[in-house]
């Protein structure tokens, strides 16, 4: 598939839940699958607020955006739509609950939640 967008993401801050390289494994193989269904690529960045970079974080309860997480097994993770209509550097951004039990393959499933 011919890539029409090129999407930078930075890994900001990753769940004490499960080790930092599976953590970012899960979601590379998520965004893999992106890249399979859809004309997106994407590519390691730098700087989490250039534009067209996805910032990836997870975060607790009240955390600088107006959707504070609620703890486990409520809201898993929100993202933000691109820019239009959301604006930098926010837009785009994949945040996560840091207070869900994450785990790889089993219950509440990082993989599945990213590829989601």
């Amino acid at each position: 598939m011919t890539h029409g967008l090129t999407l930078g993401y930075v890994f900001s801050r990753l769940t004490k839940r499960i080790q930092p390289a599976s953590t970012q494994s899960e979601m590379l193989l998520a965004f893999k699958a992106w890249e399979k269904a859809a004309s997106v690529k994407f590519t390691a960045g730098t700087d989490a607020r250039a534009t067209q970079t996805m910032n990836v974080l997870f975060a607790a309860g009240a955390h600088g955006d107006p959707y504070p997480f609620n703890g486990p097994s409520v809201v898993l993770a929100h993202t933000f739509y691109p820019a239009p209509p959301n604006p930098e550097p926010i837009a785009g951004d994949m945040l996560l609950d840091a207070d869900e039990r994450w785990q790889v393959d089993a219950n509440t499933d990082l993989f599945n939640v990213v590829l989601h």
